[in-house]
């Protein structure tokens, strides 16, 4: 039991990539569901493609050297579509087209654009190479943890026209840090010992119907919400991103979305049929239903969402952004009912017949509604043509979090303990500078998350640079102060079997190259 509860305290104190999608016992009080994302902001075209780098992740180099085809769900105008001016057009000095001369040019000219080019597959990937180490209070450093995980996705992505585009990426994961033998801590719900494991992260087909509809269908990632530590629509992802983590090695929804553009005001509309659950067996009943509406007034943009799904209560979201002269603002918010659900505690009279389960007790939370809300500024500082610092902050706010750090191992023992949502009050700041005329220019970034309800933080500095064209170099170390047990300096201070040492450190490097 006590190499049980140390490897799940462990595990937590890594970044949360391998996470399973957290139950909304875990966030709301509330039976489990299916989290989430916010799409793009900016219309027509969203800011990061499917197939494209999301935050923090370098573009694929086949995909920045080869010219493609438009790669958004965008309504192009007639001069986009075929190359010029209406034909029929008459204006001062212009001669006159036949009607029946028109539409024999705009048909050749809509067959020469779907014609498929001579190399409609592209294919690539990157290779993402790792090693991390955790430091606990009062341990030697041969008793540090270690693990180096290797990523390797591999995308095909198949463009016969501007009109149709096919994409896949698959994701290879390898640790041989990882023994097999050693039990799993089942406790802890996605967690996996598996020195190898194949999954897929994005399959997914896009068309347009009329250049009016755009239609992406099959596994994606689409991302709701302007956070950037927090994001509480962030609905449609199986998991809440790390906010630290430089890479999301998150993997996509399996989905269908619709997108309707209003060019001319700038506007974007998303329909969205949910395909996943998180309970087994497929039914028409079980499918979820979603919408989104981002509207752009003068400076600033607001976005409003909803999805509902049987078995899971209804989820309400809204973002705002905004520029208030040299600085730029944001807030979101997210509203869904709740109901009663076990909250667990560690018990004040443990029993010690039943082991580790005794050692906790449970309680009903139950509530009429639960609000998660993060705000935030940030602003860009010119000091010299090769220096620019980007620094902010942003506050967020957990109804339904946990306020005693003394509950923490009930529970990660029963799969209530999500990293970064546990406690009611949070706050971040960070502050970035780099040399963006350089592609090659070091890049440094502080951030420092503080859980206001335990008292607990974690600082965290990261660099990055590129090597040889394509090869990017990364570093970090994050330091966990506070009180003792918080979220952020994690430990048990009870007595044996039930004590762990409080984490302190965190070293990390990695090297990725495209290929």
């Amino acid at each position: 039991m006590r190499a049980l509860l140390a490897a799940a305290l462990a595990l937590t104190a890594l970044p949360a990539l391998g996470q399973d999608r957290p139950s909304e016992e875990e966030l709301f009080g509330a039976p489990a569901e299916a989290p989430p994302a916010r799409p793009a902001k900016t219309a027509p075209a969203p800011k990061s493609a499917p197939g494209s780098a999301r935050a923090g992740e370098v573009a694929p180099a086949k995909a920045e050297t080869a010219p493609r085809p438009a790669l958004e769900d965008e309504r192009q105008s007639e001069d986009a579509m075929f190359g010029g001016a209406d034909p029929s057009a008459v204006g001062p000095g212009a001669t006159p087209v036949p009607a029946k001369a028109t539409s024999s040019a705009l048909q050749a000219a809509e067959e020469e654009r779907e014609k498929a080019p001579d190399d409609p597959l592209k294919i690539g990937g990157q290779l993402y190479w790792r090693a991390f180490s955790n430091v606990s209070e009062g341990q030697p450093p041969s008793q540090w943890t270690f693990s180096t995980p290797t990523l390797l996705d591999t995308y095909f992505d198949a463009r016969p026209n501007d009109r149709i585009r096919a994409f896949a990426l698959g994701r290879v994961s390898y640790d041989p840090t990882i023994n097999e033998s050693d039990p799993p801590p089942s406790s802890l719900p996605g967690t996996s010992l598996k020195q190898l494991n194949v999954v897929l992260d994005q399959l997914w087909l896009r068309f347009d119907l009329e250049r009016t509809v755009f239609v992406t269908a099959g596994r994606q990632h689409v991302k709701w919400g302007v956070g950037r530590f927090w994001n509480p629509t962030d609905y449609l992802h199986q998991v809440y991103k790390d906010p630290l983590s430089q890479f999301d090695a998150r993997t996509g929804t399996t989905l269908v979305k619709l997108h309707v553009p209003w060019e001319r005001e700038g506007w974007n509309f998303y329909g969205i049929g949910l395909l996943e659950d998180t309970v087994p067996g497929g039914t028409l009943g079980k499918i979820g239903a979603g919408a989104r509406a981002e509207v752009v007034f003068g400076q600033a943009e607001l976005g409003v969402d909803a999805l509902v799904q049987r078995g899971h209560r209804p989820r309400f979201g809204a973002d705002l952004s905004a520029g208030l002269g040299p600085i730029d603002v944001y807030a979101e918010a997210a509203l869904r009912t709740s109901a009663g659900a076990l909250q667990w505690h560690l018990a004040d009279v443990p029993d010690t017949n039943q082991g580790l389960d005794g050692y906790c007790s449970s309680t009903s939370g139950a509530k009429e509604y639960a609000i998660q809300a993060t705000a935030g500024l940030t602003h860009s500082f010119n000091f010299t043509d090769e220096l620019v610092v980007t620094a902010g902050g942003e506050y967020f706010y957990n109804s339904v979090g946990s306020t005693k750090a003394r509950d923490y191992p009930c529970m990660i023992l029963k799969g209530q303990f999500t990293p970064f949502f546990v406690g009611v009050h949070y706050a971040g700041i960070y502050a970035s500078w780099n040399n963006p005329s350089r592609r090659t220019a070091p890049t440094f970034t502080l951030s420092n998350l503080t859980n206001f309800s335990d008292f607990s933080h974690v600082a965290r500095l990261d660099y990055s640079m590129v090597l040889l064209t394509h090869l990017r170099i990364e570093a970090y170390t994050a330091f966990h102060y506070g009180k003792k047990g918080g979220e952020f300096r994690l430990g048990i201070d009870l007595p044996p079997p039930l004590n762990y040492p409080f984490s302190l450190l965190e070293l990390g490097v990695g090297l990725r190259i495209n290929i």
